[in-house]
């Protein structure tokens, strides 16, 4: 009967180092992602450089809130929304407001090979057409809802005044009773700013750490949500 035989080299190649990983490359021309050394080389959690490879591998328009990466990856909320904080931080993540069609506020989520400050700022999407008459804005709270709101608004306002850090205000509207999970937090023209809907099928909030603090309540969008019409990533 005959030996099999194994495709597999017998040995390292010449000039290959006696200790450590020997690569076996495959030259690839379709389906990949370039990403620099810098980010998957990246000292610290894993799972952001996991994320961030994940983010790098996605088509433009892509959603990369937390709930859809949860859908792909194991690891929970906190986890995932550490890792966006932490690529934020870093530079290589940018969330921007931007006031859409009917006045209605949405994020738009710029996602950076190198670091922000290395390269070009990237264009700002041309604005939509104005329609001839203007979309519905966000619901306003009536009633019950409306006096909730401002209530849950003037505490949060009494409880920033002081507040100038992502981290501050994340520890300060936990202590209020708002956890991190519920909270999206971004950054527009310099200042930080919030969104989230009070637990309990309660009004949104949305404030900016302007001086002096802003918060206002107001309802979900007609599309749902606090902070951006579906699909709007």
């Amino acid at each position: 009967m005959a030996e099999s035989q194994s495709n597999a080299p017998l040995r390292a190649p010449a000039g290959a180092p006696t200790s450590g990983v020997i690569h076996v490359r495959t030259r690839l021309a379709a389906d990949f992602t370039v990403i620099a050394n810098a980010l998957v080389q990246r000292r610290g959690s894993a799972v952001t450089v996991g994320v961030a490879a994940y983010i790098l591998s996605l088509p433009d328009g892509a959603p990369v809130r937390i709930d859809a990466l949860c859908e792909h990856f194991t690891e929970g909320e906190i986890l995932i929304s550490r890792a966006l904080r932490e690529l934020e931080a870093d530079g290589y993540l940018e969330r921007r407001r931007e006031r859409g069609l009917g006045g209605v506020l949405r994020t738009r989520t710029f996602f950076y090979d190198v670091p922000r400050g290395e390269e070009p700022e990237p264009p700002v999407p041309p604005s939509p057409p104005r329609p001839r008459r203007s979309g519905p804005s966000p619901r306003k709270p009536e009633g019950t809802a409306l006096c909730r709101g401002q209530a849950h608004a003037k505490r949060i306002t009494a409880a920033l005044e002081a507040v100038h850090s992502e981290a501050d205000l994340r520890s300060k509207l936990t202590a209020l009773g708002y956890p991190e999970s519920i909270v999206e937090v971004y950054k527009t023209g310099g200042s930080l700013g919030f969104t989230f809907s009070v637990p309990e099928a309660g009004p949104c909030i949305t404030g900016m750490l302007t001086s002096p603090v802003k918060v206002e309540a107001h309802g979900h969008h007609m599309e749902g949500g606090c902070m951006e019409p579906k699909g709007g990533h």
